[in-house]
Formats: C-alpha cells, structure tokens, sequence
C-alpha cells in the first residue's frame, strides 16, 4: 500500500471545510511568510520555515509589528490565525507571550473615522445612484428625515399640491411633526419614482 505524504498545508487546509476560511488563512500566511522569504510558492515557503531551526517568537513578533497599523480587531483575528497555523504545526508558545502582544494592541474595537461628503462627494454618490435611489437620497438629504422615518412614508404622508411639497412624518409619539423639501431637487425630477415607491 502507498501512502502519499501530505505537505503541512494540505494537511491544515483539510480541517476546514469552509472555503472562506481556507481563503482567509491563505491570505494570512502569505503575508506571514512573505517576511522572511520573497520567493517560492507558499507550500515551498511552509515546508522551508519549519525545516530551519528559527527563533519563532522573534518572527511572531516581527509579524505583529506589521499589524499594528491596521484596526485593533483585524490585529486580533490575525494573530489568531497565525497562532493557530504555528500550533498546528507544534509550536507552543507560553501564555506570558501571547499576553505581552495583546497588551502591545491598541484599543479593542474597529477603527473608524466619521468625516463629513463635501457637496462634490455628495453629487458624486448621488449621479452613481438608480433613480429611485436618488429620489430617496434628494428626499432624505432636502427634509432632515431620519431613513425609518421615510421608510414609514405613504402616499397620504406627501401633499404634492403644495409648494413647496409638505411631508407629513410619522412621529414615534403621538403628534406629527411636518418638513417641506425643495420642489427643485424632488419633485421635479422624482416625482414619478416617488410615486411608484410609495404605491408599491
């Protein structure tokens, strides 16, 4: 009987069944790999990096250190992955290590940077829109509406006869307050599309 050696890669990929998974780790340990050598195809890479006697908290660390530009919690699934990869493959490291790492990232959440479109931005996102999701977006930005204000809309909500145009909203307590939006930037050029939105 033959038996076909399988190389560590094949072997860790076949523990998951999910090729999400498969494709994130691979993306990953590319990465990883591509620190300490520039060429050969993963496998190759792999098979050489374990082969060698290396001081693997050192290429750990090293590893880290080019994370810590990215989101605290990309930083943590990273490591993750590379600690499961290495455990796999027989390197342990202590607790202590992997604590001093974590105590290394900053923050503890997704990083985000709230910024607001200028009017250029704005018509940009705007002219890449479908019409009915312009006529939505004019609607939104003209009144002040929250969206699941304006998703509560009904065609009995909206007097077409006035100038400018009321919108009557729905109000989460008992009153109803009313916005007018421009004639200009809606209902001359949505008023079909909100029409069709609202008796659909």
């Amino acid at each position: 009987m033959i038996t076909i050696k399988r190389s560590r890669l094949e072997r860790f990929f076949s523990t998951y069944e999910s090729e999400v998974t498969k494709r994130n780790y691979k993306l990953m340990l590319t990465k990883y790999f591509k620190l300490f050598y520039g060429e050969g195809t993963l496998e190759e890479q792999v098979e050489k990096y374990f082969a060698e006697k290396r001081d693997y908290e050192e290429d750990v660390r090293n590893y880290f250190s080019t994370l810590l530009t990215r989101p605290p919690k990309s930083v943590e699934v990273a490591m993750s992955m590379a600690r499961t990869f290495l455990s796999d493959n027989e390197i342990e490291f202590p607790s202590r290590f992997w604590k001093e790492l974590r105590r290394k990232k900053k923050g503890h959440g997704p990083i985000t940077q709230d910024k607001i479109p200028t009017q250029e931005e704005l018509r940009h996102i705007i002219m890449q829109l479908p019409l009915n999701g312009r006529a939505f977006f004019l609607t939104l930005a003209s009144s002040g509406m929250r969206i699941g204000e304006a998703l509560q809309l009904t065609q009995d909500d909206v007097d077409f006869q006035t100038n400018p145009v009321i919108i009557r909203i729905r109000a989460a307590r008992a009153y109803t307050r009313k916005t007018s939006i421009v004639p200009d930037a809606i209902y001359n050029s949505c008023f079909d599309i909100l029409n069709f939105l609202w008796w659909r």
